[in-house]
């Protein structure tokens, strides 16, 4: 992608749209006359024009832009619109492949082989890991097939995946005494050679067997054209919108610790899931006040674009008149926990980069009227509740579900969900209170189960992720009718997923071993000896104990 050129407003191999001899170079190398002379379209440009009907056919590859770019019910609307849409993906089921109208198989990551390049300029083989399941190819044969059925077989002949490297390489050698990117000693690389190759900084004149650090530019020698460095004066542009009385909060968004990007892949981890299962929004406590908002209660969030309903989750780590919200969760696994339905589709005018960071929005209290946890050892359609999140779990699902509907009303609608022929049935009615709670054992396993209340936030129900792939003790059916953790489900809330150690713990831990440090911590419970992603917060649950300790 990006790193090797591939982008709507470069040609390849680094080189530029406007220089006619770099176009002329492409055009004699790649032997044609129809070489595209102005740049493409970025993102957000894209999806106007498939909008405004002036693209009738787009090709999606290894993103999920219904979910990723900013305005996304608008980004959904296009699609729905466009004549054809084609995406390759390793996931069947994504925000975008639901617009799709052909689906092709690709490579996962770990099935890929191929060559990745970082931002330290490093060249690295990606060796492949695993087998391919099922019909999944490489991109590079996909896009090769689909190019001799349109009659250019000529020109994708290629058997391997070396073939293309070294055709990129030779490229980025073409009449090259200006351009940064040189990659001439990697040209000819037979497919041993390839497969072998150590990791190589560009420019790489002559391959390199040891890995070594070049840095770039030391010799005072610039790639412009009076070989100087240049300076490029800016000054500040203020957001494109700003708060209103309509709108008086800034959203952020960005990623959390165990997720990436769309979650699609790494949604499907269990251990992942369990740190931050639902969709959240981080309010300062000043204004969570002032808006009469309560830690784990779900808020509606609006703009001028869309809305969200996500849990609220008070830090003092957000400023005052500041939400930030996770990127990662999208229709696929909840409701209504998209940002990017909230945020603001203006760019940057220079690289096309959406305002991700500052978007003017409102948020109030969303008032339900129960709240239920249903754990299923299968896919779920629950579409029909007011709040709904979807987590992997061991063995199956665990859906959180929030209702306008009073609680008896809820636990007769989950009932619908939790129909079996055959198993051992565990059952609490608690009409008085409003708390229900039932369960279905065969042969000493869970099958689902359900618990309801006018709010579950008071309670601590972590222990529900793992039951699936457990032995359903009597201690384990004392917590499903009492809703209490017992034993040893009473770990808590996964801190750190590498080790899979619970808060409770932790905090036990602390207190009992008199621990004062996260060395200490980690030395007594392993949480934060995988990974090390986890120390922050192994930080902040030692700073909150202390507090108590001290107090008591």
């Amino acid at each position: 992608g990006r790193e090797v050129g591939g982008l709507a407003n470069t040609l390849a191999s680094h080189m530029d749209f406007g220089n006619p001899t770099h176009h002329q170079l492409i055009s004699d190398y790649w032997q044609t006359d129809s070489l595209a002379t102005q740049p493409g379209l970025k993102a957000i440009e894209l999806f106007d024009a498939i909008d405004n009907g002036k693209i009738k056919a787009i090709w999606i590859m290894a993103t999920n832009p219904v979910v990723s770019l900013p305005d996304a019910e608008k980004i959904k609307r296009a699609l729905k619109k466009c004549p054809l849409v084609v995406v390759s993906d390793c996931i069947a089921d994504t925000d975008t492949t639901r617009c799709a109208d052909v689906l092709l198989p690709a490579q996962g990551w770990s099935e890929k082989s191929g060559t990745v390049t970082n931002s330290e300029r490093r060249i690295s083989r990606q060796r492949r890991l695993l087998p391919t399941p099922g019909e999944g190819k490489p991109d590079w044969w996909i896009i090769s097939e689909v190019a001799k059925s349109m009659g250019f077989a000529k020109a994708f002949t290629y058997q391997h995946e070396a073939e293309i490297f070294n055709e990129y390489a030779i490229m980025t050698g073409l009449d090259n005494a200006k351009r940064d990117l040189n990659l001439t000693g990697l040209a000819h690389l037979t497919t041993e050679q390839y497969a072998q190759l150590p990791p190589q900084q560009w420019p790489v004149l002559d391959i390199d067997n040891d890995i070594t650090h070049k840095r770039l530019f030391a010799d005072g020698h610039f790639f412009t054209p009076s070989g100087k460095a240049q300076f490029i004066a800016v000054q500040h542009q203020p957001t494109a919108l700003q708060c209103n009385t309509d709108y008086p909060l800034s959203l952020n968004s960005g990623r959390i610790r165990d997720q990436w990007h769309t979650m699609t892949r790494t949604g499907l981890s269990a251990r992942l899931g369990a740190h931050k299962p639902e969709p959240f929004v981080s309010v300062n406590p000043n204004d969570a006040e002032h808006y009469a908002l309560q830690h784990g209660t779900i808020a509606t969030l609006a703009s001028p674009f869309g809305s969200a309903q996500v849990r609220v989750e008070l830090s003092k780590q957000v400023n005052q008149g500041q939400l930030f919200m996770p990127i990662h969760w999208n229709n696929v696994t909840s409701s209504a926990g998209k940002v990017c339905n909230l945020i603001s589709p203006k760019t940057d005018d220079i690289s096309g980069q959406p305002e991700f960071k500052f978007t003017p929005v409102s948020i109030a209290s969303f008032a339900y009227k129960s709240e239920a946890m249903l754990l299923s050892s299968t896919v779920l359609d629950i579409t029909e509740f007011d709040y709904w999140v979807r987590q992997k779990v061991t063995g199956g699902y665990l859906y959180r579900i929030a209702s306008c509907l009073l609680p008896e009303q809820l636990m007769l609608r989950l009932s619908q969900y939790c129909q079996h022929e055959n198993g051992r049935e565990l059952s609490f009615n608690g009409a008085s209170n409003g708390q229900y709670r039932y369960a279905n054992i065969e042969k000493q396993r869970l099958r689902s189960c359900y618990l309801v209340a006018n709010d579950l936030q008071q309670q601590d129900l972590d222990w529900l992720q793992n039951l699936l792939d457990e032995p359903i003790d009597t201690s384990v059916e004392r917590s499903l009718i009492s809703g209490t953790a017992e034993g040893k489900l009473a770990a808590g809330k996964t801190i750190c997923a590498c080790k899979q150690v619970g808060r409770n713990t932790i905090c036990q831990a602390i207190r009992e071993q008199h621990l004062k440090s996260v060395d200490q911590i980690s030395a007594c419970t392993k949480a934060g000896t995988g990974c090390g992603s986890c120390v922050p917060e192994l930080q902040q649950i030692l700073e909150e104990e202390c507090i108590i300790l001290t107090a008591v």
